[in-house]
């Protein structure tokens, strides 16, 4: 074999080699999997959380959930349950949302949270008067004054007031149950601490406790005893439903048209007026029929006399023009 020929395989078969290398290599990259997103680690709620609870055991509110990177929130988040121990929410907390640090508060730091433009103002309860104990800092109320005078009544005074601490407490613990407490703490603007206070020297305070975070439809009624007394009523009676009438250009101002009052008129004129019953018709006794040559007959009636006899009837107007005609005869034979 030729040298030249020799170097050509070579070449041939290195050029082979060459281009099954690079169509492997290529296969390869095409069938590797794309790269995979970066996950970020973020503290979420289980279900709603109420304002002011603390967070004993975050592990009971909350879970850790990754998202993608590109999903990650804006604000400062949590991601180890560590870093919520013994914090207190300074809001409420709905489900599937994550917790930053402007939502919680320290425990040990923390403060009665007043508004902005209210105050501090205490009340001296007891356990009936705060709803059995139940109401706890962070809740809102109904301050109702009951008076006992003449009657008794009951008003709503203030509504939808915050309270701000129950006893010593300040913030709401996670446990369930009552607390028990000589005095409440609740925000009010001056008008309303003043309002208040007068309220107390008029009767008992008491505090209605809202079920829920809604909106509570309040009531403006005063109760009174007449309102519990009344027998046979469980609920405040309904006054009945006033009908408008609608104005009608064809009435009058009575309500009625002219015609309607034309016949109503006419119907009571009618029913003034005496009604003049005919006597009844009299039967004759006997009837006398006359028969005078071409003239037509004429008849002549005869009734019995009530006390006794015979009465002819001279209304009738044939009887009476022939006993003209008798006496004009008679006269003309004896003059």
């Amino acid at each position: 074999m030729k040298p030249k020929t020799m170097i050509l395989m070579v070449v041939a078969v290195g050029c082979g080699l060459a281009a099954s290398y690079m169509t492997s290599k290529l296969l390869a990259d095409r069938r590797e999997p794309p790269p995979v997103e970066e996950k970020v680690k973020v503290l979420v709620t289980k279900t709603k959380v109420p304002k002011g609870t603390v967070l004993k055991d975050p592990e009971k509110f909350f879970e850790i959930k990754e998202r993608n990177k590109a999903d990650e929130p804006k604000e400062k988040y949590f991601t180890d349950y560590v870093q919520l121990k013994d914090k207190r929410l300074k809001k409420e907390l709905k489900a599937e949302v994550h917790v930053s640090p402007e939502d919680l508060q320290d425990r040990t730091t923390s403060t009665l949270d007043v508004p902005a433009g209210y105050g501090a103002f205490g009340l001296k309860v007891t356990a009936a008067s705060t709803a059995g104990g139940y109401v706890w800092p962070g809740d809102k109320v109904d301050i109702i004054l009951t008076q006992r005078t003449v009657k008794a009544t009951a008003r709503t005074v203030l509504r939808d007031v915050v309270v701000l601490a129950v006893g010593d407490k300040i913030i709401r613990e996670s446990e369930s149950g009552s607390i028990q407490a000589n005095t409440v703490s609740v925000a009010l603007l001056p008008d309303d601490a003043a309002k208040v206070r007068v309220a107390e020297t008029l009767g008992e305070l008491s505090l209605w406790l809202h079920g829920s975070d809604e909106a509570v439809v309040h009531g403006s009624k005063v109760i009174t005893e007449d309102d519990v007394l009344r027998p046979g009523q469980a609920v405040e009676p309904k006054d009945p439903p006033v009908v408008e009438a609608k104005p009608d250009s064809d009435k009058l101002p009575l309500g009625l048209s002219l015609p309607e009052v034309e016949a109503i008129a006419a119907a009571q004129k009618k029913e003034k007026e005496p009604v003049v019953e005919e006597p009844p018709v009299k039967q004759p006794s006997w009837t006398l029929t006359i028969y005078p040559g071409f003239d037509p007959p004429i008849q002549q009636h005869y009734y019995d006399a009530p006390k006794g006899g015979i009465v002819r009837d001279d209304s009738d107007p044939t009887a009476a023009v022939k006993k003209d005609k008798d006496k004009d005869k008679n006269k003309a034979e004896n003059p």
